[in-house]
């Protein structure tokens, strides 16, 4: 018990032992140089850890241009020059495109019935409409829906009982609760050889004007004074890693908005697995991977039902995401991302300022482009150097502790080493007295030897009475 308390009791301090050995020396000089190193390249260089990171916020407003339409037969789905060239009210400058009226997915008046259907291959009429027809909202927040397909519905307000018996019963209002609108829209068959696809819709312009700022710090900027990159996914790479994207297309700063096609964008876009392809990453006409769960059954194309994609902006001012970014100079990339099982559409009504008995309904179908903001922006703070050099310091004492733990169990010399460095030492006195004792003989006639002095200090025999030697007695005997 006294022997545990005592060990309970026990204080450990440091003794300092210089161990000429350069072997443990180059040890020592080796793993400080290695920590240097992380964390004055590492650390401050390249994660900049000396900056306290957060993650910015942003809003982003989308608009749609037409593409330009062409006054001769001969600019059909060509560029104008940069000196621009004549189109139907304006002149066409580039990035702008003329349309083109050439679509595989188009039907024509010699394309067989058997083409004729929703699913991969299938073509339908084309229309050729405006962004304000196939645009709705025409403005949103951080969003942007465009029409690929449109059912036009034309309806009659009916009584829908006298319908049935076959009488048309034209309602002026809906007062009664059987006039209704005619035919149903759960009805498509009524209706759905009118359906049409939107013609050279990969020629649409989006532009993108988007801002975005640190919420602690004082750090702003807008699209028209940052350099970005849309970027596409490598081909068979997994896209979740952050290595696996590269550049497409450079958005420059030019003052004013970013502006894609919209073919830039299906390009661009990551396929619903997030693997990479060669080609375009979303093909309007491959089958939706939302059928036919989500199809009435049937194998429709992307073109027919709509899609949802998610664009991500991700703003860099350290160099740690972005190369070439920095407090001075805010970049950006922008990646899109095909959600999967998604389709989407909305319902657009267009009332007719007489006949309040009649309205058209546009049944848009097309993909929606949701955007968001991430990334990192820094700040210089002196906390978090102060911090970064409180762990250096650690680590410091982390290569001393490694040499230690070599040279006492892991080199040859280790016992003489772990004697140098530990010396026990108590405070019980009669032990410290019992160390500087020894004994003679055997252990039932031992003999206690002090190391007490032959003679007390100043004091020696008089004359007469040294001995020459050991042996020589005292006192001689009397003669």
């Amino acid at each position: 018990m006294s022997d545990t308390l005592g060990a309970m009791l026990e204080y450990n301090t440091l003794k300092i032992v210089r161990v000429r050995s350069k072997l443990l020396g180059s040890l020592h000089w080796l793993f400080m140089i290695g920590i240097a190193l992380y964390i004055g390249g590492y650390v401050f260089y390249k994660q900049k850890h000396y900056l306290a990171f957060e993650s910015p916020a942003g809003l982003q407003r989308l608009t749609v241009q037409d593409p330009c339409d062409p006054l001769d037969a001969a600019d059909e789905c060509t560029f104008p020059p940069f000196s621009g060239k004549p189109a139907f009210g304006q002149k066409c400058l580039p990035p702008k495109a003329f349309r083109c009226p050439r679509h595989e997915y188009c039907k024509y008046p010699d394309t067989p019935a058997e083409q004729i259907h929703s699913g991969v291959g299938g073509k339908l009429k084309c229309r050729y409409w405006d962004h304000n027809t196939m645009v709705w909202p025409p403005a949103e927040r951080g969003a942007l829906t465009i029409a690929s397909r449109a059912s036009l519905i034309q309806q009659e307000l009916l009584d829908v009982r006298e319908l049935q018996k076959g009488n048309k019963k034209i309602c002026d209002s809906q007062t009664e609760m059987q006039c209704q609108w005619s035919p149903a829209l759960a009805d498509h068959a009524s209706y759905g050889a009118d359906d049409a696809y939107m013609g050279d819709l990969g020629n649409f312009t989006v532009r993108i004007s988007h801002s975005m700022w640190a919420p602690s710090f004082p750090i702003s900027a807008n699209s028209a004074d940052m350099e970005g990159w849309l970027l596409k996914c490598n081909p068979g790479a997994n896209c979740a890693e952050e290595t696996s994207w590269t550049p497409i297309k450079h958005l420059p700063r030019t003052g004013s908005a970013d502006e894609l096609y919209m073919r830039d964008i299906f390009y661009a876009a990551t396929p619903p697995d997030e693997t990479g392809v060669h080609g375009p990453g979303l093909d309007m006409d491959q089958q939706s991977d939302a059928c036919p769960r989500k199809c009435n059954n049937t194998l429709s194309t992307y073109r027919y039902m709509g899609v949802v994609l998610h664009a991500t902006i991700i703003y860099d001012n350290t160099g740690t995401i972005i190369e070439g970014s920095s407090d001075k100079k805010i970049m950006y990339h922008v990646k899109i991302f095909t959600k999967p099982s998604t389709l989407f559409h909305v319902q657009v009504v267009h009332r007719g300022s007489t006949d309040k008995s009649r309205r058209t309904i546009n049944h848009l179908y097309g993909p929606r482009v949701v955007f968001d903001v991430g990334g990192k922006v820094g700040s210089f703070q002196f906390n978090n150097v102060v911090v970064q050099l409180t762990t250096s310091l650690a680590m410091f004492a982390v290569a001393t502790t490694l040499v230690d733990l070599l040279m006492l169990y892991a080199l040859p010399k280790r016992d003489e080493y772990n004697r140098m460095k530990y010396v026990e030492e108590s405070d019980d006195i009669a032990s410290t007295k019992s160390s500087n004792m020894q004994y003679s003989g055997g252990e039932s006639g031992a003999v206690l030897i002090t190391s007490d002095p032959q003679f007390p200090p100043g004091m020696t025999p008089p004359p007469g009475m040294q001995r020459k030697n050991e042996e020589q007695p005292l006192l001689s005997a009397p003669r």
